[in-house]
């Protein structure tokens, strides 16, 4: 989670992050692209209910794509 929030804040601004949350997507067979952080924050243009997900990748930030808040875990890991 912290390398995502870096990521956003060189490269949208030193805005905080306004909601962070963990993110299991199991459509994907490889492991680590299963897991993923969802972000949704005030440098972000999103609707309010949306959160962009990201993922790391041989340490990388990796930007999956928006998705909507109903698709996210009801609770944070």
């Amino acid at each position: 989670m912290r390398q995502v929030v870096e990521h956003i804040e060189q490269t949208y601004g030193t805005s905080e992050p306004v909601v962070v949350k963990s993110y299991y997507n199991d459509k994907y067979r490889d492991k680590d692209k299963r897991y993923a952080v969802a972000v949704r924050a005030d440098v972000l243009s999103l609707k309010p209910n949306e959160y962009i997900t990201y993922r790391l990748q041989d340490g990388q930030v990796i930007e999956m794509g928006v998705i909507d808040e109903e698709g996210l875990p009801k609770t944070e890991r």
